[in-house]
């Protein structure tokens, strides 16, 4: 979910592993949020500096979740 300034990644766990070892270990889920203007290549993570931001964006973020769930073919 992005705005103007902003994009925000809701929290997501990370697989390790290969194709020949497949391991079951996953990192602990984050929320990411850039600020594109300042970082374009979004490299850090800038929640902790912008929280009313992270909860607009979080917010936008759960209620398009909620609509693709309960439309799950993508109309009305």
């Amino acid at each position: 979910m992005r705005d103007q300034q902003f994009k925000y990644r809701g929290p997501a766990g990370v697989l390790y592993g290969t194709d020949q070892l497949p391991v079951g270990v996953s990192m602990p889920k984050k929320e990411w949020l850039f600020d594109l203007q300042g970082d374009p290549r979004e490299s850090y993570d800038t929640s902790d500096r912008n929280p009313d931001k992270l909860l607009q964006l979080r917010t936008a973020f759960e209620v398009r979740q909620k609509e693709m769930t309960e439309n799950l073919r993508g109309w009305k």
